[in-house]
């Protein structure tokens, strides 16, 4: 059981509805996992929710995935619980509600009408199996008593009604305790009735996850931006329990069965376990290849068996964590939402997914690895290969800059001046001399490879940087898209003027810049298409003829023929080959349309790649023409 925790919502503000479909990417497999739970009566049977890619289900121990999504119309899936009296009975929320399935998933039906921000938590009364309780994004607790056929808000008491987590005691009926947005813990142990602060002695209270100890349920762990705390007063009290930890933002906690003193802790720096009930964490992630977790479950009666999911998929391990194996066969449901590539005539694509970090393929997306060492924290934002030094990456994330210089193996951050650390986008000029950063802050510049920074905003009347563009052969031209419109440097980003005139909307998203006239560059906005400058910026107009209106998520341009133009929007990708005169769907063979980002292969120019929000990644062989 897991949620959309408060980083995500910063994030992605705005949840949409995906279109989706069964059809297979060409990877990277996986999925941006929210929750797991496993079948109390067989281990075989897991079930999997993830953002964007609605609920999956194996019966085979993880060996396979098949995904379950009929009724289910909204497939950002943020918790799931199996009614333990009967497992075909089981519960999914998400940003459109909660779903019930009488199944085992063949089919869905959802059963709130309330209209709340999205459900990230459900938990179930092991001794009442009819009453289920669903935390909610701004409309707090709800509870059904009749299974899940009616819903009552349970708010009495809860001042702060952004539930990022509940869980039952499953030894006291009616005994409930809820993590909240900045307010710490609530408990509840009339069912709901009323509510009382639990928070004494947690210093953070962004309370990310809860578990109760089965064996000693005055026992319960509250994972939180600081890290692990622990309570032995069922809540009274709570002290500081993170000694090891190397990341202390918790995302997921679980206990043993049978065991208080064995407790696992997913951190922003991989996975922990305890054998001393929370005194001491060990690294237990041998084999366990994406270091974000978000979701824990265990076999209740052989706690040796344990999925972890993470933001790039599904592991398990039958040693108590000792080893883990991926098992991710039948998953390719990440929510892509930037792909790059490695400098011309490499074979190098990257995909950045919603909360996973980043995924290299060498060989133009045959094999798939996750290249995150060193990334402490998975909301990575952008990345940008520096085409004069091989190997050199940079990557924005949330919380920070980082670089690579051995082609994503390994990072290091690089945030020395960087006062604004949420970076959207990062960009490398055509000789390599200056590296940018634009940020919720603005722009900053670097002229040693990231090991400095300085912020370069004289003009940058908006400060909201969301995409940047270097001019493929003055270095010191750059463009920044902002929400204020576009703003353009010709002295390497000491002053910017805005240029703006002809743009009939200032909410520009994205940029690109015409590789064989500098002076040609196209502009997407949120919400009125596409523009298009030949005067470097100084007037756009409109070129939305077959393309109307719609939000352009990302841009590219043909290298090998610039009229050719390739847009990404929320109904496909769009193609046109007269330099964005007229435009037509490239849609054939892409099942999920949803497309966050697309570029060219670096080794052929005949193939294209296309992210999706909830599919992984698609793969055009013949210039758009047909996905596969």
């Amino acid at each position: 059981m897991t949620k959309l925790h408060p980083i995500s919502i910063m994030l992605l503000s705005v949840f949409l509805c995906f279109p989706f479909s069964t059809r297979a990417a060409i990877g990277p497999p996986g999925a941006d996992s929210e929750s797991c739970v496993v079948d109390p009566q067989n281990p075989n049977i897991a079930y999997l929710g993830s953002y964007g890619g609605g609920v999956a289900k194996t019966t085979d121990g993880g060996a396979t995935w098949a995904v379950i999504n009929q009724g289910i119309s909204n497939r950002s899936i943020w918790s799931l619980a199996i009614d333990p009296s009967d497992s075909a009975r089981v519960f999914a929320g998400g940003s459109a509600g909660i779903y019930r399935t009488l199944d085992g998933g063949d089919n869905w039906l959802l059963v709130t009408t309330f209209a709340v921000r999205g459900i990230n938590a459900l938990s179930i009364d092991a001794n009442r199996a009819n009453a289920i309780y669903g935390a909610s994004l701004g409309g707090g607790v709800f509870k059904s008593t009749d299974g899940g056929d009616s819903w009552s808000a349970m708010n009495d008491g809860l001042i702060n009604r952004n539930v990022w987590f509940l869980t039952v005691d499953p030894s006291t009926a009616d005994t409930v305790y809820a993590g909240t947005s900045g307010n710490g813990v609530f408990k509840t142990s009339n069912g709901g009735e009323n509510w009382v602060v639990a928070s004494s002695g947690i210093s953070n209270t962004n309370i990310y996850c809860l578990a109760v100890d089965p064996l000693e349920p005055q026992t319960v762990y509250a994972g939180t931006a600081a890290g692990v705390f622990k309570s032995t007063t069922a809540g009274e009290s709570w002290s500081a329990s993170s000694q090891g930890l190397t990341g202390l933002f918790t995302f997921a906690l679980a206990v043993d069965p049978n065991d208080s003193r064995i407790v696992y802790a997913g951190v922003t720096g991989g996975l922990f376990k305890s054998s001393n009930g929370g005194e001491s964490w060990s690294p237990a992630d041998r084999g366990l290849s994406h270091p974000f977790i978000y979701t824990l479950a265990i076999y209740p009666t052989d706690p040796q068996i344990i999925y972890a999911g993470t933001g790039g998929g599904v592991y398990k391990s039958v040693t108590a964590a000792d080893q883990w194996s991926e098992v991710n066969t039948g998953l390719a449901h990440l929510f892509v939402g930037f792909v790059a590539t490695g400098p011309v005539g490499s074979n190098d694509v990257y995909t950045l997914s919603f909360r996973g970090g980043i995924v290299k393929s060498a060989d133009s997306g045959q094999r798939w690895t996750p290249v995150n060492r060193g990334i402490t924290w998975p909301f990575v934002l952008s990345l940008a290969a520096d085409s004069s030094v091989a190997d050199t990456l940079y990557a924005g994330t949330s919380n920070g800059a980082y670089k690579s210089t051995d082609g994503g193996d390994t990072w290091i951050p690089i945030n020395s001046g960087l006062l604004s650390r949420n970076v959207s986008y990062m960009a490398v000029t055509v000789d390599s001399s200056m590296v940018f950063a634009g940020t919720t802050g603005g722009v900053y510049r670097s002229t040693n490879g990231g090991s400095l920074w300085i912020a370069v905003n004289e003009g940058l009347s908006n400060r909201t940087v969301r995409a940047l563009a270097t001019d493929p052969v003055d270095p010191n031209t750059i463009y920044a898209a902002t929400a204020g419109g576009v703003f353009k440097s010709i002295d390497g980003g000491d002053a910017w003027v805005a240029v703006n005139q002809g743009l009939t909307s200032l909410n520009v998203v994205c940029l690109a810049i015409d590789p064989v006239t500098p002076t040609t560059i196209y502009a997407g906005t949120n919400g009125s298409g596409l523009f298009k400058s030949v005067t470097g910026g100084e007037e756009w107009t409109v070129i939305n003829l077959g393309l109307a209106n719609r939000t352009i998520r990302a841009l590219m341009i043909d290298r090998s023929d610039a009229a050719t133009l390739y847009a990404g929007t929320a109904a496909g990708v769009f193609k046109s080959s007269s330099s964005g005169e007229e435009w037509s769907e490239a849609n054939q063979g892409l099942a999920n349309r949803d497309v966050a980002g697309i570029v060219q292969d670096p080794g052929n120019s005949t193939v294209i790649y296309a992210g999706t929000r909830g599919n992984s990644l698609f793969m055009s062989r013949d210039g758009g023409e047909t996905w596969n």
